[in-house]
Formats: C-alpha cells, structure tokens, sequence
C-alpha cells in the first residue's frame, strides 16, 4: 500500500446510519437520565438526614434556653413546609427522569427490532423545551398516565423522607415546649 493510497469504505444505507444515530443518542441520554434519577434521590435522602438532627437539636436548644419568642410553632411549620416542598420536587423530578429513560428504553427497542421507522421529516421536527424530536417528544408524554415507579419504590422513599421529615418537626416542636 502506498502513501497516497486512499481506502473507500462502502456506502451504507442512511436509514440504518439515521436509525444507529438516533441509538447512539438515546442510549447517551438514558445514561444521563440515570445520573439525575440517582442524583434527586439522593438529594432527598441527604436534606432529610441533615433536616432531621438539625430540627431537633434547634427544638432542644430552644427549650432549654427557654428562647419564647422562637416556641411558636409557625418557625416550625416553616421549616416543615421548606424541606417538604424540597423533597416533593426532588421525588417529582426523579419520577419525570423515570418516566423519560422507560420511554428512551422503549424507543431503542422499537428501533432496533425494526418496528419504528425513521425518516429526516422526524428528525426536523423539535419541540422548544427540551429540543427533543417531537415523536421522542411524544413517546415521553405517553408515559404521563402511567406509573413508572412502583408502589414499594414510592413507600420507601417518597414516604419514608416525609414521615421522617414531619415526625421530627412535631418532636421538635413537643421539645421547644418544654
């Protein structure tokens, strides 16, 4: 082989190279869907456990220094109300990144199966928001109805977090009381 020898790869059909691209894509932002899914919940797990030794030490430090202007319970619920809507949109936007690597996943499958065809009409479509193609678009919004976490997922976290959180206030407040 020379220098100036120069390899021709064969032409490839361009749907499949479409198809491989939109694959390469979904795949890449499944993964990070994956790392903010883990990255909220891990978000609500470390404001709870912060929010919890911290309310109840405020609530015993406010009792035995008999600090009564801070014993009305509205700077409690305050706090409660805080770190509850924190946590809530944290779950929530765990459940929203669920809901969109169950419609990635569904996606690759239908296009590696055959099942879904690509043309270049789908992919000049966009929405504004998240850029995506609008039939990427849609297929996430089928999942709106759905539940993409199961019963014992939303027990164990979702419940667990807010209990936690409520139950400490109230402790706080009975301490504050005393």
């Amino acid at each position: 082989m020379s220098l100036f020898s120069i390899s021709i790869n064969p032409p490839q059909n361009p749907h499949q190279v479409l198809n491989d691209r939109y694959i390469q894509w979904f795949q890449s932002e499944i993964e990070s869907q994956t790392a903010y899914h883990n990255h909220k919940e891990t978000m609500s797990w470390v404001v709870t456990a912060l929010y919890i030794p911290s309310i109840l030490v405020a609530g015993n430090y406010i009792g035995e220094h008999n600090l009564s202007f801070l014993r009305n319970p509205c700077c409690f619920i305050l706090a409660l109300l805080l770190a509850s809507v924190f946590v809530t949109m944290q779950f929530r936007s765990r459940h929203v990144s669920a809901k969109t690597i169950a419609a990635l996943m569904e996606l690759v499958n239908e296009i590696e199966s055959g099942q879904l065809n690509l043309n270049d009409a789908d992919s000049r479509q966009f929405v504004t928001i998240k850029f995506w193609p609008k039939f990427v678009d849609d297929r996430i919004h089928k999942w709106d109805g759905f539940k993409a976490r199961s019963v014992f997922d939303l027990l164990f976290t979702d419940v667990v977090c807010l209990a936690g959180i409520v139950l400490a206030t109230f402790l706080a407040c009975y301490l504050a009381s005393l």
